[in-house]
């Protein structure tokens, strides 16, 4: 007859290498990536709104109370006295890179020579037709080019950053254009212009380093 004291039972708590617990699943995080201006060159504070905060930079404490990651990649490009001339030429050719090379694939008119009747030859500029199409709808290289030529109209000219939100002026572009969306103010004073700005000084750099017995004086008023 089978008893119960026949029965060996192992009261021992299993080895974790036997039983392997699951380890719990890893969150991922969404949202954009964090940029790189933040706390390396910046001090980031509290969370004004969507994509700004209150910011310091890190060189001058020049303090933002609603700053960007564009804000201070123009400061630190083009207006930060304190900055190292390694980190102030990395921003400044990462701007100018941002301004020039979004214009890629641009539609171009194309000159062809034409025979006339009278046996002379001239030069025909011939329209592409997506320039017919552009009327109603832009590409982001299209729309982003205009965006610079307003950026140098406005500064060259000396026009208040405010006329770009006067419905006056906005008719005029939508005439001129009906598919394209002019800037804010905030974004043409700000972003734009600090692009183009990048540009300016990049090139005003690389002809200086390319001039030969340059002499520059000082004039101090008496």
């Amino acid at each position: 007859m089978f008893t119960p004291e026949d029965q060996d039972f192992d009261f021992s708590i299993p080895s974790p290498a036997l039983t392997p617990i699951p380890s719990a699943p890893k969150e991922k995080k969404g949202g954009r990536p964090k940029s790189l201006v933040w706390e390396t060159h910046a001090i980031r504070g509290r969370k004004v709104s969507e994509g700004h905060y209150e910011a310091t930079c890190s060189y001058c404490s020049c303090f933002w109370k609603k700053g960007s990651p564009q804000d201070l990649e123009g400061h630190f490009a083009n207006m930060c006295p304190k900055i190292p001339d390694s980190t102030k030429q990395f921003f400044l050719n990462r701007l100018a890179a941002r301004a020039e090379g979004d214009i890629t694939n641009l539609e171009q008119v194309t000159a062809k020579k034409w025979k006339l009747n009278n046996g002379t030859n001239t030069w025909i500029i011939q329209t592409r037709i997506s320039e017919f199409n552009e009327s109603t709808k832009l590409s982001e290289d299209r729309a982003h080019e205009i965006d610079r030529a307003c950026v140098k109209a406005f500064v060259v000219c000396g026009i208040p950053w405010h006329v770009i939100e006067n419905p006056f002026f906005i008719e005029l572009l939508k005439t001129l254009r009906p598919g394209y969306t002019p800037p804010s103010r905030e974004v043409l004073s700000g972003k734009l212009l600090s692009q183009e700005t990048a540009v300016i000084n990049q090139r005003v750099i690389k002809e200086l380093k390319n001039t030969e017995n340059l002499t520059i004086c000082k004039y101090n008023k008496v």
